[in-house]
């Protein structure tokens, strides 16, 4: 309960911060969203079920690394010819849950980072 409330807090903030104003006016809905991802926090998804999501926007592949203390899933796209793109940006995971996103991630990419934010990875 305490972490629903905190994440809430620091959501209104960001609200705050972005559209102006006084973070106990974005409380409510800040709250609402907090507690959506807190019920989601149990759901689990794979890296494959990722692709498959990504997919139906471009052709992509993962890739998995850990090292220096981090741990990522790293994603690329290629064109219809089969053209590799550039890196397409990363998943960042952090004690086994999805947790942030590089800032180059493509439409698709981005789209299926905020479904899968907060899914504990298989």
């Amino acid at each position: 309960m305490k972490n629903v409330m905190s994440r809430a807090w620091e959501i209104a903030k960001e609200g705050q911060k972005k559209f102006g104003g006084k973070a106990s006016q974005y409380f409510a809905m800040a709250l609402k969203m907090a507690w959506k991802k807190a019920k989601e926090g149990n759901k689990v998804v794979s890296i494959a079920q990722i692709i498959s999501e990504l997919n139906e926007y471009s052709t992509y592949t993962a890739r998995e690394w850990k090292n220096y203390g981090k741990h990522r899933i790293y994603l690329q796209s290629f064109t219809r010819g089969g053209a590799k793109r550039s890196n397409d940006g990363f998943f960042e995971v952090v004690n086994g849950v999805i947790a942030g996103k590089s800032s180059v991630m493509r439409n698709g990419g981005r789209k299926v980072f905020y479904k899968f934010e907060g899914y504990k990875l298989a």
